[in-house]
């Protein structure tokens, strides 16, 4: 597959998940609080909560884009992985340096800091496909344990800053301020 191509499906990837990501930070509050959609949506202002914005539409695009270029990359997964693990990477450190400096968060910078997490996710993905190195499919298994892990303490947060929500000081789902009830 030609450098071109891939670079493409990244660009469109990153089209894809920064568009999907946007609505979905709002689908909890949408439906209701419905704790299924919390699975896939962020539950509060939490930084961890926020993951969710590029985690779930970058898997959804990894298993769209794995049908059209598999057998043009030796290392698909490695790729995929890695790139969405650099994302919420990328969002820690951009966010909270920003605010260590300004001493509050600005909500465009917010917006531009999540583009370019994803912008740097799908650019080391990009590196990582068009490399002729060759990686095992345990690469998968890393999206799926870390996939887990943003469900897991969705309802059974740690007690750290970056499962914290700012605005309401509880954490995960199951903490949810008064006046907010949580559906099943």
């Amino acid at each position: 597959m030609s450098h071109s191509r891939l670079l493409g499906w990244e660009v469109t990837g990153f089209v894809f998940i920064a568009m999907l990501g946007i609505p979905l930070h709002f689908c909890f509050e949408w439906s209701g609080h419905s704790r299924l959609i919390g699975l896939f949506s962020p539950v509060n202002e939490s930084t961890w909560e926020h993951f969710k914005l590029c985690l779930w539409p970058g898997v959804l695009f990894a298993l769209i884009e794995f049908r059209a270029i598999r057998r043009q990359t030796n290392s698909y997964w490695k790729a995929k992985a890695l790139g969405l693990l650099s994302m919420p990477v990328a969002i820690v450190v951009l966010f909270y340096s920003y605010t260590a400096l300004l001493g509050y968060h600005v909500l465009l910078v917010d917006i531009l800091v999540f583009f370019l997490a994803v912008a740097i996710g799908q650019i080391i993905s990009y590196w990582i496909l068009k490399s002729t190195t060759s990686a095992s499919r345990w690469w998968a298994a890393v999206i799926i344990v870390t996939a887990l892990a943003l469900v897991v303490f969705t309802y059974n947060p740690p007690h750290l800053f970056l499962f914290r929500d700012p605005v309401t000081s509880s954490y995960g789902v199951m903490h949810a301020p008064s006046g907010h009830q949580v559906h099943e």
